[in-house]
């Protein structure tokens, strides 16, 4: 990944919708504690942050190591503690 990447992730708008069940903007923002407009604007542009897809993880009871792998921002190689 470049820097600009390791910011911003283009495919984890699949997943957010997934792990919420297709929730309402106003909920994903309310349990995970994101202002309502970074909601919007990342569902809109497809560019969640680390600490989005973290916030909604954990909102959601999903494994927060689990969601960095599922939506690119680490490998599995990395949840395995092998970088090699």
């Amino acid at each position: 990944m470049n820097s600009q990447d390791s910011l911003f992730n283009r495919n984890a708008r699949e997943w957010a919708r997934r792990v919420t069940g297709g929730a309402s903007m106003y909920d994903i923002s309310h349990r995970a504690g994101i202002p309502g407009s970074t909601v919007n604007k990342r569902f809109a542009t497809d560019r969640f942050t680390v600490e989005d897809v973290l916030r909604i993880a954990r909102a959601y009871g999903e494994n927060p190591v689990d969601a960095l792998v599922d939506t690119g921002f680490l490998t599995p190689d990395e949840r395995r503690g092998s970088t090699r």
